[in-house]
């Protein structure tokens, strides 16, 4: 035909493909997924929450031993609220696979125990003025700031768990690419 150009076009509605790509099965999940995780943060924010006002009653209790030098104090309450954040702040990371679950559960504890630390009308306090608490929440505040900025793997990756695999054996190469070993 003398009159084709060689353009064609198509008289297709292409806003019906639009529509339909939009709202694909696909857009309702991310929305889910995002529904889930932010449930899933302020879950974890609830918890260390919770251990916050836990260990806040818990880091004021030692052992006192009596030596020749004068008494000897070992505070294992501290130690295991300390313990306990960190595992709770690692466990979060690895649980929600992002450090936005350990920034929660620290933020709750903060929150526990800042909220403890005021003092009330009538004058009482759950974690009183000293330098033992002190150490305590500024302790806290550092190992659980530590613990959710650490990476979500502390172990070397492996090749064939997501990271390129070093280059293959000899085995694996083809022959005119092998190397003779001189054995």
């Amino acid at each position: 035909d003398k009159l084709v150009t060689g353009v064609q076009t198509c008289a297709l509605p292409i806003w019906a493909v639009r529509r339909a790509a939009r709202d694909r099965p696909v857009r309702r999940d991310r929305r889910l997924k995002v529904l889930i995780r932010t449930a899933a943060v302020l879950l974890w924010l609830l918890l260390g929450l919770a251990a916050g006002i836990v260990s806040a009653f818990l880091q004021s209790a030692r052992w006192m031993a009596p030596m020749p030098w004068g008494t000897w104090t070992v505070p294992w309450g501290l130690i295991v609220a300390w313990i306990a954040l960190l595992l709770l702040v690692r466990g979060a990371v690895w649980a929600m696979r992002t450090r936005w679950g350990g920034w929660a559960v620290l933020i709750g504890w903060l929150l526990g125990t800042v909220l403890l630390s005021i003092e009330t009308r009538s004058g009482d306090l759950a974690v009183s003025a000293g330098g033992r608490q002190e150490v305590y929440l500024v302790g806290g505040a550092i190992l659980g700031a530590f613990a959710a900025i650490l990476p979500m793997r502390l172990r070397p990756a492996t090749p064939g768990e997501g990271t390129p695999a070093e280059s293959p054996s000899s085995e694996e190469q083809p022959p005119s690419m092998q190397v003779d070993q001189g054995t």
